[in-house]
């Protein structure tokens, strides 16, 4: 529960809409297709930075 209450405001509520609000599979498929491409963006921008021994400002 520690690590959950470490998380920023905006995925705490993220987490609680899809165990809370979600009913359907095509919904539950939406979400995650949405936040694994955020989260596939985000890697490979973090991996060129890192490429070219850069940090995030």
């Amino acid at each position: 529960m520690k690590e959950f209450d470490n998380l920023p405001k905006n995925v705490k509520k993220t987490l609680r809409y899809i165990s809370q609000d979600v009913r359907s599979l095509e919904k539950l498929a939406e979400v995650q297709f949405l936040v694994n491409k955020q989260i596939n963006k985000r890697r490979e921008e973090l991996y060129l930075l890192k490429s070219q021994n850069k940090e995030w400002l």
